[in-house]
């Protein structure tokens, strides 16, 4: 090129293009209002502003729902939508060619309600238009529960499910699930698709039929019979945490959608062994007598225990060699040849195995109306040994094992764990044909076991329970909305994860729930969300408010832990820590009064820059705290000069692990945006 060159660029003015919707209908407001079937087709038209007329363009279409109370809509995306302009300027939106249908129960047009939608055609520069929900509905939808109050919340007691449902889900495929919610850390989930009680209310043609279908549950069974405990998982720590949800589908073939859940709906106490013992007392009912207590369960479950008696094998006396007698010289014995031992004389000898202990047959005892029990094991006796004066035998060692009925699996003692809190040092596990420490096992040893037998090693504390969902890759979400907590949550608990007990962080700090730090017990200021008292920390084995004494223990003996151990590790009894539904509002009320408000103060054009990168900036937020927009100077010039790559390599923190592999999550947060963003850097 030389100097003088002269060249043109010829342009090409595009005017913007505009969607503008008709008002809906006055007979799809009423249809909404008193609707007769689950899917309703909802017209969408309107005029379309310099678009070429006659066109037909893919577009994305999503109904926008926005319950009563709720100052968010929720949007659903439906598939295969075009948007067909006419040559006068009209358009209107088909759904694989027909008119938009809208499903009752996949939208979740329940309870009162509007309905809008909004429509991008896929054409450059198209902008979404968004009718804002405007049509109202209203399909009463509920479950009304009876349950027991405060002494009387036990295993067996009964709840009533009452459902209230408009007459059009009469023709709806619904689904009650009361699930336990798996809070402790320790815990390890009942499998996908397993609940602890479920009830369908199938299509039906009358009203009469869901008005008047209430349904019974047992607490901790399977249905109201209390024959069979509930699935709770394989590991559940001393108390159970009940929620229920109501799912629904309009078809046979549809996906199942959740329509209504209560997280916070029942929270007990798991039975607990108050007393084991076994006795040795011939009689004609036995020979072994084994009586104990288990609180915690309601009269009407009749709980079944199955007994048995594991009687110790009488050891072989030690063989003493008699002391040599001088023999008078007078009077001389023969001299004897002692035999010589053979190899298979000496090694039967060495290999002769210790005689095996004797287990009695199983024998099956109902829990009484206040949780005691008795029963008599072994042969009968009927002699004179059960005379007055006569002499009695010398008797025998033996400890008492006793399993429930009710948490057999296919026709076999099953975890005890899960069903039964018991004091594992005095009452140990007993799994096989041996005293053990294993959480799946089937049988509890009664409290002279332990002084009977040696038991093995106990290993360390289960590292099981919590697992983490990854993070959430760099391509996703709209890259020019602003990033809502429910977003942002899922960043957090891929990282932080949600331990709902006190423990140490890496850096030695006590810390509870997502990454919550807690530098003292008591508040130095009203609403100090780093003093443990501040907190509604809840004692679970016992499920009630926590006091202000055990929260103080709890954080002095985690405070005393090394760090760096397993979360697990910091696990105490009796269990202090906060709800799920609680962590979750302390980490979104902290996200919104602290780490939003740092972030743009530090950052005037947050909100402009790329999703991606906006993400990255509010993780090392949170993950370090506020003064990372005020402090790390070559990450701030980096981020307010747009220069991403630049942010990708300055917005490392230190790791928790070698296994840890969030800053190379976050430096390719913010290489995307280096690749997507419009607005190219400044020097």
């Amino acid at each position: 090129m030389s100097a003088g060159y002269r060249d043109a660029l010829t342009f090409v003015l595009v005017p913007r293009t505009h969607l503008i919707f008709d008002t809906p209908s006055p007979a799809i407001v009423n249809t909404l209002r008193a609707p007769g079937a689950l899917r309703l087709e909802v017209p969408i038209t309107g005029k379309a502003e310099n678009f070429q007329p006659g066109v037909t363009l893919p577009c994305e279409l999503s109904w926008l729902v926005l319950p009563d109370g709720a100052t968010t809509p929720q949007g659903t995306p439906v598939g295969d939508a075009k948007m067909v302009v006419d040559l006068n300027g009209n358009f209107r939106i088909e759904v694989a060619g027909k008119v938009p249908v809208v499903d009752i129960i996949a939208q979740k047009l329940i309870n009162k309600g509007k309905l809008g939608y909004s429509v991008t055609p896929q054409f450059p520069h198209a902008e979404r238009a968004e009718l804002t929900p405007i049509i109202p509905f209203n399909i009463p939808c509920g479950i009304n529960s009876k349950k027991p109050e405060g002494a009387q919340v036990r295993i067996g007691e009964l709840v009533t499910f009452t459902p209230h449902f408009a007459s059009v889900l009469n023709a709806a495929d619904l689904e009650l699930r009361v699930v336990e919610l798996d809070e402790g850390s320790s815990e390890v989930a009942s499998g996908a698709g397993r609940f602890a009680f479920t009830h369908r209310w199938a299509p039906a043609a009358f009203y009469l039929f869901r008005s008047n279908s209430s349904v019974d549950w047992a607490i901790g069974f399977m249905d109201d019979t209390c024959e069979h405990f509930a699935d709770v998982g394989d590991e559940e720590e001393g108390s159970y945490e009940f929620g229920w949800q109501l799912w629904g589908r309009s078809a046979p073939e549809a996906p199942q959608t959740l329509l209504l859940e209560n997280k916070e709906f029942l929270k007990l106490p798991k039975p607990h062994l108050e007393e084991l013992k076994v006795e040795y007392d011939e009689s004609w009912e036995g020979t072994w007598e084994v009586h104990g207590k288990i609180s915690g369960v309601a009269p009407r479950a009749r709980l079944v225990l199955e007994v048995a008696v594991v009687e110790m094998a009488e050891q072989p006396a030690p063989t003493v060699t008699p002391a040599l007698t001088p023999t008078p010289l007078l009077t001389p014995k023969p001299l004897v040849t002692p035999p010589i031992p053979t190899p298979q004389a000496a090694a039967a000898s060495t290999q002769a195995e210790p005689p095996a202990d004797h287990r009695t047959p199983t024998v099956r005892v109902q829990l009484g109306p206040d949780g005691g029990f008795e029963a008599h094991l072994g042969e009968r006796h009927w002699g004179a040994g059960l005379l007055p004066g006569s002499q009695a035998a010398v008797a025998p060692k033996g400890y008492a094992i006793v399993t429930l009925a009710a948490a057999s699996r296919e026709g076999k003692p099953g975890p005890l764990q899960p069903y039964l809190d018991f004091d594992e040092n005095k009452y140990s596990p007993f799994k096989g044909e041996g005293l053990s420490w294993d959480v799946d096992s089937e049988w509890v040893c009664s409290e002279e076991a332990a002084s009977m037998v040696t038991r093995p090693p106990k290993p360390k504390r289960r590292k099981s329970g919590l697992s983490l969902n990854p993070a959430p890759g760099p391509e996703v979400g709209d890259p020019k909305t602003p990033i809502t907590f429910e977003d942002m949550w899922k960043d957090i608990i891929a990282w932080e994860g949600v331990v709902p007990y006190m423990y140490l962080d890496t850096e030695g700090w006590v810390t509870v729930g997502a990454g919550n730090l807690l530098k003292t017990i008591e508040p130095t200021k009203p609403g100090d969300k780093l003093a443990a008292k501040t907190h509604p920390f809840q004692n679970m084995d016992a499920a009630r408010v926590a006091t202000p004494q055990e929260i103080t223990e709890a954080f002095n003996k985690v405070k005393a832990m090394p760090p760096k151990l397993f979360y697990t590790e910091y696990a105490q009894r009796p269990k202090i820590a906060l709800t799920d539904v609680y962590i979750k509002q302390l980490a979104k009320a902290r996200y919104e009064e602290e780490f939003l408000p740092a972030v743009k103060a530090g950052f005037p054009d947050f909100e402009t820059y790329p999703r991606a990168a906006r993400r990255g900036i509010l993780d090392v937020t949170y993950n370090v705290g506020i003064s990372v927009p005020k402090e790390w100077k070559k990450l701030i010039a980096a981020v307010k000069a747009r220069n991403w790559t630049v942010a990708s390599v300055e917005c490392r923190t230190k790791p928790q692990n070698k296994e840890d592999t969030r800053n190379e999550w976050r430096k390719a947060l913010f290489l995307h945006a280096a690749r997507t963003d419009w607005k190219k850097p400044t020097a």
